[in-house]
């Protein structure tokens, strides 16, 4: 497991947006990874959850976050999911209320905007492991007892909260 960091990232291939960035930034970190291969592309399934390409050969899944001027992709031979998420100015008592449970809203208050931003992160990268895509997890996923997977949370050097989920197994 690898996870590549790109501030600015908008400024790497000024030419290019929206999936066609993404795609090139994913190839980037893959070379980066140190497979270099002109004949790798970026494929998703369907749910828009990108894989490298041919798959069978290298076996490589990708997860991306992308937060403000800041791109970060984990590169994995198993399944994986990455969020990342800079501090802002929102009601985390009002989203707290709608969409954590019960527990998680008793750890938020208790904890404040830290363990807020670290549930939702958690929550982001738990959805993009699982590929069941974000608003079937957010409502319905506790991500505070899941026993099948692990999260590294980490915090950017530009105050981003960061969370990888990883298969069990992957200790």
């Amino acid at each position: 497991m690898k996870t590549y960091c790109y501030e600015n990232y908008k400024t790497i291939y000024p030419q290019l947006s929206g999936s066609e960035l993404t795609d090139a930034l994913i190839i980037r970190a893959v070379n980066e990874y140190g497979i270099c291969d002109d004949e790798l592309h970026v494929i998703r399934d369907h749910r828009n959850k990108p894989y490298i390409a041919p798959r069978s050969e290298y076996k490589l899944n990708v997860s991306v976050s992308h937060c403000r001027d800041t791109f970060a992709c984990i590169i994995c031979e198993t399944d994986c999911g990455i969020d990342i998420q800079m501090p802002g100015d929102v009601a985390i008592h009002k989203i707290a209320q709608r969409f954590f449970s019960e527990r998680e809203q008793i750890m938020i208050e208790e904890d404040g905007e830290d363990m807020f931003y670290r549930l939702w992160t958690r929550k982001e990268a738990y959805a993009k492991y699982t590929g069941k895509g974000f608003g079937l997890v957010l409502a319905k996923t506790e991500v505070t007892e899941l026993k099948d997977v692990m999260f590294i949370e980490s915090m950017l050097e530009n105050g981003m909260y960061c969370t990888v989920c990883l298969p069990k197994e992957s200790e």
